[in-house]
């Protein structure tokens, strides 16, 4: 019986530690899963920053490029205006020097009309009989 007694007791400590190992691979795996899981959070995390990053890299890209084409727009607007100002100014300047030569007083005594109208007559009004 010693022997059926030992073999069980061997038996069940083979069988604890068999539990046991098993219990401290499936902690192990736990740990490792809960480690991965860390990783590819952090790994999201970085990516997610990066993006940001990247958007916000583009956004100011945008936002000069804007201003740069709103400059450029200024400009050719400015040297439309100026073109057409200085278009404007040798008209003037053509139109000053061909009235110089020319006599272009105006007189206004020529303006009035000089006709002769007749005399204003008073119309008779044959007054109405009294009763």
């Amino acid at each position: 019986m010693a022997r059926s007694f030992g073999s069980t007791v061997n038996k069940m400590i083979k069988e604890t530690a068999k539990v046991q190992r098993a219990a401290e691979r499936s902690r192990n795996a736990a740990i490792r899963e809960q480690e991965r899981h860390l990783r590819l959070q952090r790994q999201y995390e970085r990516e997610n920053e990066r993006a940001i990053k990247q958007s916000i890299r583009e956004q100011n890209a945008y936002v000069k490029e804007q201003k740069v084409l709103y400059i450029e727009g200024r400009k050719e607007e400015t040297n439309d205006y100026n073109e057409e100002i200085l278009y404007r100014l040798n008209e003037f300047k053509t139109i000053i020097s061909e009235t110089i030569g020319v006599d272009d007083m105006i007189s206004f005594e020529s303006l009035y009309k000089k006709d002769e109208y007749p005399e204003f007559v008073v119309p008779y009004v044959k007054p109405l009989p009294a009763d």
